[in-house]
C-alpha cells in the first residue's frame, strides 16, 4: 500500500515537473530571505539566466536598482501569507535591458502550515503593454479628431462612433452604434450605400468623396467621404471604417466666390469695352509699352499725331517715335526706374517732343502710368497729348512780354542816360551854388538868387532819383537783401539825414520806440530807410508848424513790427487818401505848384513795403495832419555770430575790409578769370598766392612746400578738388598735420556740399564768392600763429581813380554786384572784355559736345558748371541762371529742356557779349598800375619767382613776374626778363636774389 502511495507522488510529481517546464510562463520559487531554489525554462526565456546561474542567487538580481524596495515589501507579505495577484512591474534581464511582467506570488507551506517560501508565476506583457499604448494613442487620436471616424458592418450597421461624429451629425454614441448607416442618407442619396458596400466588398478605397448626408435635426449638410475596407486576420474584408468632413462651409464659400466671379467677369468684360471705347475715342495719343519698350497699344489719336498707322507701330520700339538725341537714351530711362524705382517722368508728367512718320517734330505734354502684371511684366501707359498750339500762345505772350521789357528797359537806359547828362552838369551847378552862398560879400538878393538855384538843383535831383527807383521797381531790377542789422540804429539814420530840413522850418522830430522791442532783425535796412526818408521827407515837407513823428511797436500776439511817421501838416481828403499811392499823383495841381515834386515817393514806398512783405496805408484829415503806417515782419536775429558781424559793418565800410593776417595761399581752380579774381582779392589784402590748375598739382604743391591753406575749387580736369582733398587727407594721417582746405564749389547741392565735407574739407563757399565770407572762414580755420601779421603800413591794391563807363551794360550785368566782387573798375571791366573774347561761343560748344558724346553728359556738364561759376564771379545775372538751370538740368539727364535752355543761354551770351564789346577801357591805363612800396610783398613774390625758376616752368615764371610789375620799375626786372627768355635760368635766379637782397636794404633806409 505504501508503495502505490509512493509510486502516486512519484507520478504527480513528474507530471507537476512537466506542467510547470513546459508553461510559457516564467514559474520559479524562493526562500523568505529571498534566494531562488527553483527556475524553470520560461523564466530562463524571461530573464536569460540558465536555471544553474539563478538557482542560489537571490530575487534582487533580476529587480532594477530603482526597484529593488518592491521585494522587500513583497516578501513581508509572504511572510504573512499573503498572496500577491497580477502584479505589473518591471525587471531586468541578464543583459541589462528591461522586460515588463505581470507577476503572481503566493505563500510556501511546510508540512506543519508554516511559511517557508514564495511561489512566483512571471508573464512577459511588454508586448501587450505596447499594444495597450498604442490602442490607447489610436482611441485618443480618434477622439480629439476634428473629423468624424466611424466603423460599419458589411451590411451596413455602425459599430463606433467618435466625438466629432456626434458633433457632425448630432447622434450620440448609443444612438448610433447598432443602427444602420443608412439613417444618415438622404432620401436622393440612399443608394449611394448600395455602390460603396459592395466597392468594400471588392476591398476597394473610396477617397474624398462628396456628398450630402443629414443630420439628427434633418438640416443637410455637405461631406467629404473618405472609406476605407477593415479586414480580419485572415486578410479577409470583415467591414469598413468611415473618415467624414462636414465642408459645408467651404462649399458655401466655393459657391458665393464663384457668383463674385462671375460678377467680375461681367465687370471686367463690361469695363474692358468701356476702356476700350474711351482709348478708340480718345482726343489725346495712348500708347502702352512694355519693359523693353515694345509697343503693343496704339490708339487712333496717336496714328493721327505721329502718322503711323497702328501696325506699323505695335511690335516695334517706342523709341521710333522719338529724335534721336533721346531715343537712344530712352530704354536706358526705362531699365533705370525698374531696377532703382527712381521716377524722372513716371506719376508727374513733362514736355517732350516727338518725332512724326514725316520727319516732324511736334511739342507734347507726357504723362506716363506704370503697373506690374500678375506675370511680373511691367506696363507702361502713356498719354500724349499735342501742345503746338499752347506753345505757339506761349511763345507769343514770351515775345509780348520779351518786347514790353525792352520797352521798360529801353526807358530805363533812356532814364539812366538822361539821369547821367542831368547830373552831371547839376553837379556844377548845386556845387558853384554853394560856394557862391560862402562868400560872406554877397549882396543879400544875389543870395536870394543863389539860394534859389541851389534848392531848384537839389529838388530836381531828388525827382530824377525818384524817377529812375521808380523806374527800377517797375523793370523788378531792385533785390531786397537779408542781412542782420540794428533796427533803432537805421531809423536814427534816418533822422539825422533830415534833420537839418526839420530845424530849418522849426518842426519838432520825435522818435518813440518800445524798449522791449529786440534791437536785431533780419531784412534790408537801405530799403527801410528809403521808405522812411521818403514818408518823414513828405511829412515835413507838408508841414509848416508842429510836429513830426516816427513811433515802432509790436503787433498784438504777432512779430509784425508797425511803423507810423505821424505829422501836424496839411492833410488830406478822403478822395487824396485813396489816391496817394498812386504813381505821379499829389493832393492836388496847387499842391504840385506850392511844394513841387512828382509824388512818386509814397508809391515807391509802397512798392518797397509790399516787395518785403509789408502793407501801407494812410490815415489823414483835411488841416489836421496825416498818419502813415506800414507793417513788415522782420525775423528777429538772435546768432551772436550774425550780429557781431553787424556791429563791424555798422563801424567799417566794404572799402575798409581787411584782414589781421595775411597768409601763404595755394589756389586750385581750373579757370583763368575765376583764378584771377580770387588771387587779385587775396593779394590786396596782403597775401601770397600760388595758382594751380588741377587738383593733381593742388596735391603736388601741397607736397612741395608748407601752406597757410588750400583754395581748392571742386570740379577741375585731370583730379577734382574731393579727390585731391582725399588724398592730401591720406598723407596727413601718417602725421599730426592738417592743412586748411576750403572747398569753392558752384554747386548749390546739400548733397554737393556734404560730399565736400566727408572729403576732408573744412568749409564749403559757393560761387560767386561772396569775399566777406571767405575772409572770415580763412580767419577761422587757419590756427593761431599763422600767416603774418598784416603791417600797418600796407596799401592794398587800388587802381588810380579812373572811370570806366559801364553805361552800354544792361541789366544782364549787375554792374554794382561785379564792382563789389572785384573792388576795381578797371580790373573788373578788363575781366569782361577776357569772357567776351574766350566764351562768346560757350552755348554752341555745349550744344556740339551733346550731339557728339552720344550716351556721355560729362564733357558737357564740366563746360557748363564752369560758365556757372565764371559768370557768377562777374555778376552776369541772366547768363548765370540759364547755366545754373542748364547745370540741374544736365545732372539729371533732361536733354530735351536742356536743348531750349541752351538757345535761351546763347541768346544772353549774344547779348551780353555784344554789350561788353562797347565798354571803352581809358588807353592810358593799358600800362601796369603800381602798387606802393610793399617790402614784404615784393620779397615773397622774388623768393616765389625763384622757385618757378628752379621748376623750369614758363607759364607759371610769367605769371610770378606779371605780378612784380605791379611793384617794382620794369627796368629792374628786364634784365630777369631777357636772361630767362635766353634760357640764362642760373643768371635770372642769381639776378632774382639779388634784387631781393636790394629790396632788404631799401626797406631798412
Amino acid at each position: 500500500m505504501s508503495l502505490d502511495k509512493a509510486n502516486l507522488n512519484h507520478i504527480a510529481n513528474e507530471r507537476l515537473a512537466s506542467i510547470i517546464n513546459s508553461s510559457d510562463d516564467g514559474i520559479m520559487s524562493k526562500t523568505l530571505e529571498g534566494i531562488i531554489t527553483s527556475w524553470n525554462p520560461a523564466a530562463e526565456k524571461i530573464f536569460g539566466y540558465t536555471e544553474e546561474e539563478a538557482v542560489g542567487q537571490p530575487m534582487l538580481m533580476i529587480i532594477p536598482d530603482d526597484r529593488k524596495h518592491e521585494e522587500k515589501t513583497i516578501l513581508d507579505k509572504i511572510a504573512r501569507g499573503e498572496r500577491i495577484e497580477h502584479f505589473e512591474t518591471i525587471r531586468m534581464r541578464k543583459d541589462g535591458t528591461s522586460v515588463i511582467v505581470s507577476a503572481s506570488i503566493s505563500p510556501i507551506y511546510d508540512t506543519e502550515g508554516n511559511v517557508c517560501g514564495a511561489s512566483k508565476i512571471v508573464q512577459n506583457i511588454t508586448d501587450k503593454i505596447a499594444v495597450r499604448e498604442t490602442q490607447a494613442r489610436f482611441a485618443a487620436i480618434i477622439n480629439s479628431s476634428d473629423d468624424g471616424i466611424m466603423s460599419k458592418t458589411l451590411d451596413g450597421i455602425i459599430t463606433s462612433w467618435n466625438p466629432s461624429a456626434e458633433r457632425i451629425f448630432g447622434y450620440k454614441e448609443v444612438e448610433a452604434i447598432g443602427q444602420p448607416m443608412l439613417m444618415l442618407f438622404p432620401k436622393d442619396k440612399k443608394h449611394e450605400e448600395k455602390n460603396i458596400l459592395a466597392k468594400i466588398r471588392k476591398g476597394e478605397r473610396i477617397d474624398h468623396y462628396e456628398t450630402e448626408r443629414v443630420r439628427k435635426d434633418g438640416k443637410l449638410i455637405n461631406v467629404s467621404v473618405t472609406i476605407s475596407p477593415i479586414l480580419d486576420i485572415n486578410g479577409d474584408v470583415c467591414g469598413a471604417s468611415k473618415i467624414v468632413r462636414d465642408i459645408t462651409k467651404r462649399i458655401e464659400t466655393e459657391e458665393e466666390l464663384r457668383r463674385h466671379q462671375e460678377h467680375l467677369e461681367e465687370l471686367v468684360v463690361l469695363a474692358t469695352s468701356e476702356v476700350n471705347a474711351i482709348i478708340q475715342t480718345a482726343v489725346n495719343g495712348v500708347i502702352s509699352i512694355d519693359e523693353k519698350g515694345t509697343v503693343h497699344l496704339f490708339n487712333p489719336a496717336a496714328e493721327k499725331l505721329f502718322g503711323w498707322n497702328a501696325d506699323e507701330v505695335v511690335g516695334k520700339n517706342v523709341s521710333m517715335l522719338m529724335p534721336e538725341m533721346v531715343a537712344r537714351h530712352h530704354d536706358g530711362f526705362l531699365k533705370h526706374y525698374i531696377d532703382t524705382g527712381d521716377k524722372k517722368i513716371i506719376g508727374i508728367g513733362r514736355e517732350i517732343v516727338c518725332l512724326c512718320k514725316n520727319g516732324d517734330t511736334f511739342p507734347a505734354h507726357l504723362a506716363v502710368g506704370h503697373t506690374k502684371l500678375a506675370s511680373g511684366t511691367h506696363l507702361f501707359v502713356a498719354f500724349i497729348a499735342d501742345i503746338s498750339l499752347q506753345k505757339k500762345a506761349e511763345h507769343e505772350l514770351l515775345m509780348a512780354k520779351k518786347n514790353a521789357e525792352l520797352a521798360a528797359e529801353a526807358k530805363t537806359n533812356f532814364l539812366a542816360n538822361m539821369s547821367h547828362e542831368i547830373r552831371t552838369p547839376m553837379n556844377a551847378v548845386i556845387g558853384f551854388s554853394e560856394i557862391i552862398l560862402q562868400d560872406e560879400k554877397l549882396s543879400s538878393e544875389s543870395r536870394k538868387y543863389a539860394k534859389t538855384i541851389l534848392n531848384s538843383g537839389k529838388n530836381l535831383l531828388a525827382i530824377i532819383n525818384d524817377i529812375l527807383d521808380f523806374s527800377k521797381i517797375e523793370a523788378g531790377k531792385i533785390q531786397i537783401e537779408n542781412i542782420c542789422f540794428n533796427l533803432i540804429n537805421t531809423v536814427a539814420e534816418s533822422f539825422k539825414t533830415v534833420e537839418n530840413s526839420a530845424l530849418e522850418k522849426g518842426l519838432k522830430l520825435s522818435f518813440k520806440y518800445h524798449n522791449e522791442l529786440p534791437k536785431y532783425y533780419i531784412g534790408d535796412p537801405t530799403r527801410l530807410r528809403q521808405v522812411l526818408l521818403n514818408l518823414i521827407g513828405n511829412a515835413i515837407k507838408f508841414t509848416e508848424i508842429g510836429e513830426v513823428s516816427v513811433s515802432i511797436s509790436l503787433e498784438e500776439d504777432s512779430r509784425l513790427l508797425h511803423f507810423v511817421v505821424t505829422d501836424s501838416g496839411i492833410g488830406m481828403s478822403q478822395e487824396q487818401v485813396d489816391k496817394v499811392f498812386e504813381s505821379f499823383t499829389q493832393a492836388d495841381n496847387s499842391t504840385t505848384r506850392k511844394y513841387g515834386g512828382t509824388g512818386l515817393g509814397t508809391t515807391i514806398s509802397r512798392q518797397i513795403v509790399e516787395m518785403m512783405g509789408g502793407r501801407i496805408w494812410a490815415e489823414s484829415q483835411k488841416g489836421v495832419g496825416s498818419a502813415f503806417h506800414f507793417t513788415i515782419d522782420f525775423p528777429v536775429e538772435s546768432d551772436p555770430e550774425l550780429i557781431a558781424q553787424s556791429l563791424y559793418s555798422d563801424e567799417a565800410s566794404v572799402e575798409s575790409l581787411a584782414t589781421p593776417r595775411c597768409f601763404n595761399v595755394l589756389l586750385a581752380e581750373d579757370i583763368p578769370e575765376n583764378a584771377s579774381l580770387v588771387t587779385l582779392r587775396l593779394e590786396q589784402l596782403g597775401s601770397s598766392v600760388t595758382w594751380v590748375k588741377n587738383g593733381q598739382e593742388a596735391f603736388l604743391a601741397y607736397q612741395e612746400r608748407d601752406w597757410d591753406i588750400i583754395l581748392m575749387d571742386v570740379q577741375m580736369p585731370v583730379l577734382d578738388g574731393v579727390g585731391a582733398t582725399k588724398k592730401i587727407r591720406s598723407v596727413e594721417e601718417e602725421s599730426s598735420n592738417h592743412i586748411p582746405i576750403i572747398a569753392l564749389t558752384a554747386s548749390v547741392m546739400e548733397e554737393d556740399k556734404e560730399l565736400c565735407l566727408q572729403a576732408g574739407m573744412d568749409r564749403v563757399i559757393g560761387k560767386p564768392i561772396d569775399f566777406e565770407k571767405l575772409l572770415r572762414e580763412i580767419e577761422k580755420v587757419i590756427p593761431e600763429g599763422k600767416g603774418k601779421l598784416n603791417s600797418d603800413t600796407l596799401i592794398a591794391y587800388h587802381s588810380p581813380e579812373v572811370e570806366v563807363d559801364f553805361s552800354p551794360l544792361s541789366f544782364t550785368v549787375d554792374v554794382k554786384k561785379g564792382l563789389a566782387s572785384w573792388n576795381d573798375p578797371l580790373i573788373y571791366a578788363r575781366a569782361l572784355k577776357d569772357f567776351a573774347d574766350q566764351h562768346a561761343k560757350d552755348a554752341e560748344i555745349i550744344y556740339q559736345l551733346l550731339r557728339e558724346n552720344n550716351n556721355d553728359l560729362e564733357p558737357a556738364h564740366r563746360v557748363v558748371h564752369a560758365l556757372k561759376g565764371l559768370s557768377g564771379n562777374l555778376a552776369l545775372e541772366d547768363v548765370f541762371k540759364y547755366t545754373d538751370c542748364l547745370n540741374d538740368e544736365l545732372k539729371h539727364y533732361r536733354e530735351e529742356s536742356a536743348l531750349t535752355l541752351i538757345k535761351n543761354l546763347d541768346h544772353s551770351l549774344k547779348q551780353v557779349v555784344s554789350e561788353i564789346t562797347l565798354l571803352q577801357i581809358p588807353e592810358s591805363q593799358n600800362s601796369k598800375i603800381k602798387q606802393a612800396f610793399n617790402p614784404e610783398k615784393i620779397k615773397s613774390l622774388l623768393q616765389l619767382l625763384v622757385e618757378k625758376i628752379d621748376t623750369l616752368n614758363p607759364d607759371e615764371v610769367e605769371g610770378v613776374l606779371s605780378k612784380l610789375e605791379s611793384y617794382v620799375d620794369k627796368q629792374d626786372l628786364n634784365p630777369i626778363i631777357q636772361q630767362i627768355e635766353n634760357f640764362e635760368f642760373d643768371l635770372a635766379r642769381a639776378r632774382a636774389l639779388e634784387l631781393a637782397d636790394k629790396v632788404e636794404i631799401d626797406s631798412k633806409d
